[in-house]
């Protein structure tokens, strides 16, 4: 059974036998620890402090999810799929980095219709029901049509690689792509996101900087139909 499975993985070629794109797949696992690796992380204090509140968040990692929590009011800012490889030789502050990148990286490719694990089509549903690990009301629901990978976000999480978002922030000094996401409170929560239609779906989150509002509408498929800004 295993010999005429193996074909998925390797390819005869002159030299011998070379991996087939699932093999590397298979390689590339077990380097990141998913198959190997069970490591244990004591939850840590960052420095970053909860959106809501301001008390310092704590990052937690279990099953291969990190996790990052306010233990005074119990806002959640995202727990999402990171591989135990992640972990190693590197500091917590360099973990947060990477998680950061990470987050970004595959909700992107979410958003705009790639799934991450297979590059399937992922489809995006806007969601006001059920439970999330965000603990919002209103959120995007990714599932890929192909492997059933999921993957859920606060609906403001799609606007961070948006130039009208970016240059916003670049105008008031903030650079958007050096601020983790997590500190961004519109990216956590839908406290700054306004429900202007169901059918269809036509959302407006509004960002504030120091005197200045940013209002983003966008549709459904999270795709940004127009921005406008405002004074305060």
């Amino acid at each position: 059974m295993f010999l005429g499975q193996a074909h998925q993985y390797v390819r005869k070629v002159e030299e011998g036998y070379e991996l087939r794109t699932a093999g590397a797949k298979v390689v590339r696992a077990v380097l990141a620890g998913s198959f190997t690796e069970h490591p244990r992380v004591e939850p840590f204090v960052i420095a970053d402090g909860c959106t809501r509140c301001g008390e310092p968040l704590v990052a937690s990692y279990e099953e291969e999810m990190l996790a990052l929590d306010c233990p005074d009011c119990g806002r959640a800012h995202g727990e999402y799929s990171f591989p135990p490889g992640g972990l190693n030789d590197r500091t917590n502050e360099e973990v947060l980095e990477a998680f950061d990148q990470r987050v970004r990286h595959l909700h992107c490719l979410a958003k705009d219709g790639v799934c991450p694990e297979c590059s399937g089509r992922m489809t995006t549903t806007i969601s006001d029901e059920g439970e999330c690990c965000l603990g919002v009301g209103l959120r995007a629901d990714h599932v890929c049509e192909q492997c059933d990978h999921s993957l859920c976000s606060a609906i403001g999480l799609s606007l961070l690689d948006r130039s009208p978002v970016v240059a916003f922030h670049r105008d008031h000094d903030v650079d958007l792509g050096a601020t983790p996401y997590w500190k961004l409170d519109w990216c956590v929560s839908d406290d700054l996101t306004t429900v202007r239609s169901t059918d269809p779906w036509e959302l407006e989150l509004a960002i504030d900087l120091d005197d200045e509002r940013l209002h983003a509408t966008l549709d459904g498929d999270l795709s940004l139909v127009e921005t406008r800004r405002s004074a305060i």
